[in-house]
């Protein structure tokens, strides 16, 4: 299976998750959370907000989008979807077309567990960070659901919340104190 193809079937089977019944319920229960913490953290400022691994933007239709956003996906036929006004850009989150030191905010939720070098990606968002660059990111935790999607071979990796503290902290990124926060199957953390 391509990449292209393996990431468009992962992010079928997430919004079919989505759609009724727990599933539902769970990604709601995350996502509210997660915009929570967007909405108490966010920078106020009109700078550029990239939504790396956006899918179909669905995150904000929950919360409110900032003047500046970008949602970048490796899945163009998500992004169609998306009814957010914004940029919308196909690409990769470790080589993403924009400068040094541009944003002033950058979120992914749903994404790093499929990253294999987690150093390398949140190394190259610093870079990418501006002054009081906020940075949200949700971790897959091993617990027996994160667990079972690593076994069955989703290409997903549960990571345990102090490698993903670890690895941000090596990177240049500031933890605030209230993080990470344990919502449904997500480990959602705040740095900046």
């Amino acid at each position: 299976m391509s990449t292209t193809n393996k990431f468009t079937h992962r992010e079928n089977r997430f919004n079919n998750r989505a759609l009724t019944g727990l599933g539902k319920w769970l990604a709601l229960w995350e996502l509210n959370a997660a915009a929570r913490l967007w909405q108490v953290h966010a920078p106020n400022s009109d700078g550029l907000v990239v939504d790396f691994g956006a899918g179909n933007g669905i995150f904000w239709d929950i919360a409110t989008p900032p003047k500046n956003l970008l949602l970048m996906d490796i899945s163009a036929n998500l992004l169609e979807t998306s009814q957010t006004p914004c940029l919308k850009v196909v690409s990769d989150a470790l080589h993403p077309p924009l400068e040094l030191g541009s944003c002033s905010g950058i979120m992914a939720l749903g994404l790093i567990e499929y990253i294999r070098d987690l150093d390398g990606l949140f190394c190259r968002w610093r870079e990418l960070a501006g002054d009081d660059c906020m940075l949200l990111i949700s971790n897959s935790p091993p617990i027996l659901p994160n667990l079972a999607r690593q076994w069955l071979g989703f290409g997903a990796k549960a990571r345990r919340d102090d490698v993903v503290r670890n690895s941000l902290r090596n990177s240049g990124w500031e933890l605030l104190s209230d993080t990470p926060v344990r919502v449904g199957w997500q480990s959602l953390f705040v740095a900046k």
